[in-house]
Formats: C-alpha cells, sequence, structure tokens
C-alpha cells in the first residue's frame, strides 16, 4: 500500500500529464498535472472514458478520427509502444495539443491490461512551430516571387540557396545549382572572381570581410554561352551573437539596359563628334549672351581655343559697328523663339567674317528661357560668288550696251573708212591734202579697235591673234600716246634688242597701252615721267603669277613694263584696281572700266599683268605674253591702198542700213561688179528669185529685218545649191552666229569694212 501511495507521489510530481486507461478507454488513474490540465477532480475521473474527457467525444477515436493513430487501438491490438501528436479538446473547451507516449503495462501473463500515457503540452511549441513554417513559406514565396535572381551563399562561396529568378537567369535547375560555388554557375569559373587576373571585384567577398553592404555590375554566363551583364548587391546574414554566417545577393539583369546605355553612349559620341566637327559653327549663349558651349570648328574659324570663347560676351567676338544689330537679334530669339539672317564675327585676327545665323531659344517646362543654340555658317565665298554675279549682271548690263552702239557705230565708222579710202585712192600721194586722209583713216582704225576691245571686254567680241612684234606696237602707238599724256609728262621708251613676237591682235594690245598711259597721266596731275619698256623673261625667273606654275621653266615671255612716277597707290586699292567699275577718280571722270577691259584683254590672249604700287613711290604694270617663234604677219596700212581688186560679176547686195549700203554698192560699182539691192531678208529671196543666172556672189547682212541674212540664205541655196555667199555684221552678237557659220565652212566678214579687205574677200570667194 505504501508503494502504491509512493507511486502516486511519483507520479503526482512528474511535470508531464499521466494517465492509465483500460482496455474499455476507461481512465483508471490521472496524476495531478493531468487533473489539473483537465480542470476536474480527482473524484470526477471515475467512470471517465478518454475520449470523452480529451476529446469530448462520446465515441472513441477510431469511429471519430481517421487520420490520427488512437495510442489505445495500437496498445491493445498491437502491445507495443507509440508515440503520437493528438489534438485534444479540454473540457472547458479549450484546444490543446500533446505530445503523447503510450506503452502497455502487462499482467503476469504479459497480456496487456492497461495503458499508460505520458501527455505533455506541446501546444505553444506547435505553435511556434507552425509560425515559423509559415514564416519559412511566406519567405520562400517573396523570394520565390522576386523576378530578379536571389541565392543565399556561405562564407566559402557556395550556393545554400536560390530562387526561380536565378535558376532562369543561368538556365539551370535548381539541383544543379545549389552546393555549387557562385563563380562556377554566374561566371563560369573555376576559382573566385577575386583570384582572376582582371577579375570584377567579388561584392560578397567584402561583405563576408567587412559586414558592409556592396553593389557592382558583373559579367555573367549562362550555360549556352550567352554573356549577361548583372547588377549584384549583398546584404550580410547575422546569427544572435553578430557573426556574418550567410550573404544573401541579388542579382538584377541588366543587360537590356547596358545595351541601351552604351548605344546612347555611342549615339552621344556620335553627336558630340558631329557637332565637334561640323563644317559650320555652332555655339549656345545663356540670357545674356555669354557663351555656354561652342564647337571646335568656331573655335578655329575664329582663331581661339574652345575654353577660350566659353565664358565670353558674344558681344567680344562681333564687330563694334554690329553689335547694336546683334543685340536686338538675339532680343528677337528671346520673344519670338527663332531668328534667321545674316551678321558679322570678328575673328582674333580682325577679319570680319560674314555668317548667317540660325538661332533658336530652348525653354524649361515653365516656359523661362534656358538658352539659345545657334549655328552659323561663313558665307565669305558666297559673298564673293554675289560680288561675282553682281559685276557678272554688270558687265551683261556692259555688253548689251556695247552690242547697240557698236551695231551703230560700225556703221558710222563703215561709212567713214570706206568713203575716206575711196577718197585717198584718188589723191596722189604728194598732196598736201594725203596726210589729212591718213589721219583720217588712222584714227579711224583706232577707233574700230576701241569697239573691239570693248566688245571684247564684254565678252562679245572674237579676237584673231596674230604673230606680232612687241616693239613694233609701242612704236606705232607712241605718235598717240604723246597726245594722250600731255606735254607736262615725258615719255619714255626703253625697247630690247631682241624682237620679241607674240600671238596678239595688235589694236587689242594698242588698247590696254592707251588706257596704262591714260592711267598713268591721271595720276600724275603736275607732270612726271611714263616709262614703257620692253625685255625678254623666263617664268624661272619666278616673276609671273602663280596660274603659271605649270608652265616649264624654261618658257619665255615678252614683258612689257608701263611705270609711271605719279602718287602711287595702298595695298586696299591696289588689290580692287581690276574689279570692273572701281576707280579712285571723281564723279564723271572715270568709269573704273579701263583696268578691267585691259585685264580682260591680257587674260584672253594667254597673258598675265601683276600691278607693283607703294603710296608715294608710283605704279608699275608688268605684262607677260607668251613669245612664239612663228614669223610675223604682214601689215596692210589704209595708207598703202592703192589699187582695189576688180570684178565683172554680179553681187546681190542685202543691207537694211541705207548709207552702208549706198557704199558698198559704189565700191563695187567702182570695181567693175554690177550690183543688185535689197533692204531685208525677205526681199533678197525676192530679188534672187527675178535674178537667179545673174547672180555670182550673196553679200548678206546677218542681222536684218523680216527674215535674218542666214535664213534667206537656205531658201536661196535651196534654189540654187552652190550660190557663193560672203556674210558682214557690226552686230556683237552675231559672233555667235559667226562660229557656227565658220564651222559650215562659209565666209563672214565683221564691221567696220574696209573697201581692200572687202573687195579682196569677195575676189577670194569668187575664185575659189
Amino acid at each position: 500500500m505504501k508503494m502504491i501511495e509512493h507511486t502516486k507521489a511519483i507520479l503526482d510530481a512528474m511535470a508531464d500529464g499521466i494517465l492509465v486507461i483500460d482496455k474499455d478507454y476507461n481512465i483508471v488513474f490521472a496524476n495531478k498535472t493531468m487533473l489539473e490540465c483537465c480542470g476536474i477532480k480527482a473524484a470526477d475521473i471515475t467512470g471517465k472514458k478518454c475520449h470523452d474527457l480529451l476529446h469530448l467525444c462520446p465515441v472513441p477515436c477510431p469511429e471519430k478520427c481517421h487520420t490520427e493513430t488512437c495510442p489505445h487501438t495500437e496498445i491493445f491490438k498491437i502491445g507495443r509502444s507509440v508515440s503520437v501528436i493528438h489534438d485534444h479538446t479540454m473540457p472547458d473547451g479549450t484546444e490543446k495539443i500533446f505530445g503523447i507516449t503510450a506503452s502497455p503495462i502487462l499482467d503476469e501473463k504479459g497480456a496487456v491490461v492497461f495503458m499508460i500515457e505520458v501527455l505533455r503540452d506541446v501546444t505553444e511549441c506547435k505553435k511556434t512551430e507552425k509560425t515559423l513554417q509559415e514564416t519559412k513559406d511566406f519567405l520562400d514565396n517573396i523570394l520565390e516571387g522576386i523576378g530578379e535572381g536571389v541565392v543565399v551563399l556561405d562564407n566559402e562561396l557556395r550556393i545554400i540557396k536560390a530562387n526561380r529568378g536565378y535558376c532562369e537567369q543561368v538556365k539551370r535547375p535548381l539541383e544543379e545549382i545549389i552546393g555549387k560555388h557562385c563563380y562556377q554557375i554566374s561566371h563560369g569559373h573555376d576559382v573566385p572572381c577575386s583570384e582572376k587576373r582582371n577579375g570584377c571585384e567579388c561584392t560578397v567577398k567584402r561583405c563576408f570581410e567587412t559586414g558592409d553592404c556592396g553593389r557592382a555590375l558583373h559579367t555573367h554566363y549562362h550555360n549556352n554561352g550567352e554573356t549577361l551583364y548583372i547588377e549584384t548587391n549583398s546584404y550580410p546574414i547575422k546569427d544572435s551573437s553578430g557573426k556574418i554566417v550567410y550573404v544573401i545577393e541579388s542579382l538584377i539583369d541588366v543587360t537590356d539596359m547596358v545595351k541601351l546605355e552604351r548605344q546612347l553612349d555611342e549615339s552621344k559620341e556620335r553627336y558630340r563628334k558631329l557637332y565637334e566637327n561640323a563644317p559650320d559653327m555652332m555655339h549656345s549663349l545663356n540670357e545674356d549672351g555669354v557663351i555656354l558651349v561652342c564647337n571646335k570648328t568656331e573655335a578655329e574659324e575664329l582663331g581661339y581655343k574652345i575654353e577660350e570663347l566659353i565664358g565670353k560676351n558674344i558681344s567680344e567676338i562681333i564687330p563694334l559697328e554690329s553689335r547694336d544689330f546683334c543685340k536686338e537679334k538675339l532680343e528677337i530669339v528671346k520673344s519670338k523663339g527663332l531668328y534667321e539672317g545674316e551678321m558679322e564675327l570678328l575673328a582674333r585676327n580682325g577679319n570680319v567674317i560674314p555668317v548667317i545665323v540660325k538661332s533658336k531659344a530652348v525653354y524649361d517646362d515653365n516656359g523661362k528661357l534656358l538658352f539659345t543654340d545657334a549655328i552659323l555658317r561663313d558665307i565669305t565665298k558666297l559673298k564673293k560668288l554675289e560680288d561675282q554675279l553682281r559685276q557678272a549682271q554688270k558687265m551683261e548690263v556692259v555688253g548689251q550696251l556695247a552690242g547697240g552702239i557698236a551695231h551703230d557705230f560700225n556703221n558710222i565708222l563703215t561709212a567713214i573708212i570706206g568713203y575716206g579710202s575711196m577718197l585717198q585712192m584718188k589723191i596722189k600721194e604728194d598732196n598736201p591734202l594725203r596726210s589729212n586722209i591718213d589721219q583720217i583713216l588712222a584714227a579711224c582704225e583706232r577707233a574700230a579697235n576701241l569697239t573691239r576691245s570693248l566688245l571684247t571686254f564684254s565678252r562679245k567680241q572674237i579676237i584673231n591673234p596674230v604673230p606680232v612684234k612687241c616693239n613694233a606696237i609701242i612704236k606705232k602707238v607712241e605718235k598717240f600716246l604723246l597726245r594722250i599724256i600731255g606735254e607736262d609728262i615725258e615719255l619714255k621708251t626703253l625697247l630690247s634688242d631682241r624682237d620679241l613676237t607674240v600671238i596678239a591682235d595688235s589694236g587689242q594690245i594698242e588698247q590696254v597701252l592707251m588706257n596704262l598711259a591714260t592711267n598713268a597721266r591721271d595720276a600724275m596731275p603736275d607732270g612726271g615721267t611714263l616709262t614703257i619698256a620692253t625685255r625678254c623673261v623666263s617664268s624661272k625667273e619666278n616673276i609671273l603669277t602663280l596660274g603659271t606654275c605649270h608652265l616649264p621653266l624654261d618658257t619665255e615671255f615678252a614683258e612689257i613694263s608701263v611705270a609711271d612716277t605719279g602718287g602711287g597707290m595702298d595695298e586696299k586699292t591696289r588689290e580692287k584696281i581690276f574689279e570692273p567699275f572701281f576707280t579712285t577718280k571723281e564723279v564723271g571722270k572715270g568709269t573704273g572700266l579701263g583696268l578691267s577691259m585691259v585685264y580682260g584683254i591680257i587674260k584672253q590672249h594667254g597673258g598675265y599683268i601683276n600691278c607693283y604700287s607703294e603710296a608715294g613711290k608710283g605704279t608699275t604694270f608688268k605684262i607677260y605674253l607668251p613669245i612664239t617663234r612663228t614669223e610675223t604677219a604682214k601689215e596692210i596700212k589704209a595708207a598703202g591702198i592703192t589699187k582695189l581688186k576688180s570684178g565683172t560679176e554680179t553681187i546681190l547686195l542685202a543691207e537694211d542700213e541705207e548709207a552702208v549700203r549706198e557704199l558698198i554698192r559704189n565700191m563695187l560699182v567702182e570695181a567693175g561688179y554690177k550690183v543688185i539691192e535689197a533692204v531685208d531678208g525677205a526681199d533678197t529671196v525676192n530679188k534672187f528669185m527675178g535674178n537667179k543666172d545673174k547672180v555670182s556672189i550673196l553679200l548678206l547682212d546677218v542681222r536684218m529685218p523680216k527674215i535674218s541674212g542666214e535664213e534667206a540664205y537656205e531658201k536661196i541655196k535651196k534654189m540654187k545649191p552652190d550660190i557663193k555667199v560672203l556674210f558682214i555684221s557690226g552686230y556683237p552678237a552675231d559672233m555667235i552666229q559667226k562660229q557656227s557659220l565658220i564651222e559650215e565652212g562659209l565666209n563672214f566678214i565683221a564691221k567696220p569694212i574696209f573697201p581692200l579687205e572687202l573687195l579682196k574677200r569677195i575676189r577670194s570667194v569668187l575664185d575659189n
């Protein structure tokens, strides 16, 4: 009895609940802990069934709880001990979880007569476990739900956990990742990144060493070899003592972003180079006109370094006289947002550069002006082209004027020369009046040359150069030059001992000398000396213009220099002297065409002209014409006309100018020819139709009313294909027609007409 009481005392002292249950589920004993747990007294335990006490269930557990193992069934059926976890409902209705260890109590025969259960209340423990599991599941779900890759690494850089995002990044299943080193999976290396030459920084290693979080951009490779750019972020995981036990690393695939950034950088670089190397100048100004940025082109154009221009006010690179204009245009940009027009920039060396500028204002979201961008194009060459165009237009006007004048003037000269020549032939050589006639004809010849010079200047006249001697031209024009320069100026001629033969139109060269002499006279109002000299020079003496650099070193030139002792000119004036309409003379004292005519004539002769002058030291013009070995042509002088070539043929003369037609008719009749006159092209065709068997040659003015001389010839040729023709004209536009006539093998003679030349040409056409 004492033993039973002693055992009961021991069982009551135990912290775990103890129940003794028979095979009919009756509770035969409950220790103090169990009674307290159930909230009942020992007296109330008698007759209680275990399922009634612990489950509030009227039937045994197997009939009610099919998912739980019932210790009673296991003990009494099998006879072995069993441990289970059961959810119990206490008499007061509270739910508790017990860890139960049940063992059989055997009688002396070994039969199970009772079951003893030790019940430990594990309710709080299970709740904690459940909470922990729920937390774990929650964290796992978060980890798996993160789109980026996440791994947990130990201090040996082994992957102990990885989410689905990481598996997708490296294109490997989880089982191939866990336990492997991160550098094997992410980088394909066999050693840590930090040990590789040129390896990237390992933020995980640094995190283990310092405890600091880290960020880095890494190059990773998945199993197909494709390169990935990964941004890694490492965070330490510490235990309760503060020791770092793991590092969690997030890996964000920024491949697309990196590629985009690189493309953007490349694009920026391209645009930077485009900006820097653009052929146009570019800059940006702040609201006050200060240069914020400019390109290399602008700096080089203005003679600065970029850093020297940045910070300057735009007014510092604008000519003083244009600064107010520039300020006004800046205000237009600020108010209207845009400006396009011309302005000028001032280079460091003082040069003024004309530019066309396009400027645009840039505003912030609130409409406040941030800066103005401008593109500036150097239009210096364009300005020169515009000047050339204006000069060309002037020349066109002059040409048209010259053409109209030449037509009438050549007709007048033809009459004077014709009648003068006829009078000359009838006056004997010893007649005192003969010299007057000779001077009249010489003046007419010079007038004809002047007309041709004007037409040459206006590019309406085709020159006819022949071999001539430079010294002979100067001697011929010397007397006339004396009249031009006057008595106060001494004329000196220093001519080469060698005959310098050039291919030239002597009349044109005479005109050059007269123009230069006229300029020299005007430069010496108080008298002085005009010196004309000739000599032979070689291109190797380096005295020619740059345009002759392609010539052989032994090319010989005839140099004709015209020097005066006048006041000279400054460099700025000297640079413009050959420009048409440029003159330093008073209004009404000069046209500005003289020297440009000189320049044009020399250039048409394949020559070169230079001017040397300084203020107060006089002026020298040097002309260079290529020397030829060809023998000079024989000169035909009006004074030498003694006899006209005669003939008896019938000539159909077509000329709309009555005075010229009458002169030519008289010359032809006096020379023995029969003449049929026509007043225009249509009249010519009609007269020929009535006399086609008589007419031997057509003498046709190219330009006539109704139909032209050329059209009349085409109509007549259909009636008589072998008809001979000689065209005449004093109109410069017909020079173009002259070219076409020459190409067709036809004959052409230009006004003013010299009688001997006309008769010789008629005779030549008839005889050939």
